[in-house]
């Protein structure tokens, strides 16, 4: 759904731009932008620090969020501009491991139930990212650079949850819940900077005959080249579904 709205929303600039169609020259800009976040991790850990888990290790999860930044672009040539920009990446997700057999009450019947583990990540970071613009047609611009994320207290929480039925509590009876061993907290030993490549397309739609404003649908993919935990293997990638507004300075 999220992604039909993007391209739906990239036509109708593509239609609007025709109508405001002549070939301009890049300028310096600044500009906001702001963007729909599908976080998209991948890990390889049984336990955060200091928390207690067991058996099976967490290999993935996925989240939604945001993501807002002002920016600045100069223009070196027509072809080539580089600048930076400044913001907000929210990498909250939730990441689940394999289900175990596990006795279960179910009507006061012990059964053969299962159950899932769920680490959920509560987190943003504010982030600079100097980057390199290159137009390569007319409005159609590629992106690329690295972000450099500060971690903004981020939260956890950690459950294991049964698919139907009950746990027994620690004397064997029915604890009459079908979630145990929960904690949550502060995230132990973050990693404090995290880095992220940042490869960007969109295209510049202008919103007026003199080419001074523009709108521009983007696609962002920001793999992570480091670890979210320090000592785990959790890296925070995202797709960012964006759109930027930006005014000319010359």
């Amino acid at each position: 759904m999220k992604k039909n709205i993007f391209f739906s929303i990239f036509i109708f600039f593509i239609l609007l731009s025709e109508i405001a169609s002549a070939q301009d020259t890049p300028h310096s800009r600044f500009g906001v932008a702001v963007g729909m976040v599908d976080n998209i991790h991948s890990a390889d850990f049984i336990a955060l620090p200091g928390i207690p888990g067991c058996c099976t290790k967490f290999n993935s999860g996925s989240g939604n969020g945001f993501a807002i930044n002002i920016l600045y672009e100069y223009a070196v040539n027509d072809f080539i501009l580089i600048g930076g920009r400044v913001g907000f990446l929210d990498h909250s997700a939730t990441l689940t491991a394999s289900t175990e057999h596990q006795t279960v009450f179910s009507d006061s019947l012990k059964w053969s139930g299962n159950y899932t583990r769920s680490l959920d990540l509560v987190g943003s970071s504010f982030g600079i990212e100097p980057q390199v613009s290159i137009r390569i047609i007319k409005g159609l611009m590629i992106n690329a650079g690295i972000r450099i994320g500060f971690l903004l207290s981020p939260k956890f929480i950690q459950r294991e949850t049964a698919s139907s039925g009950t746990f027994p509590d620690s004397t064997g009876k029915d604890s009459k819940s079908n979630v145990r061993n929960q904690y949550a907290g502060a995230l132990p030993n973050p990693s404090s900077v995290l880095l992220h490549g940042v490869f960007s397309l969109g295209y510049e739609f202008p919103l007026n005959k003199k080419h001074t404003t523009f709108i521009v649908p983007e696609i962002t993919y920001t793999p992570a080249f480091n670890d979210m935990v320090k000592g785990l293997t959790w890296k925070t990638n995202a797709v960012i579904y964006g759109v930027v507004l930006k005014f000319s300075i010359d």
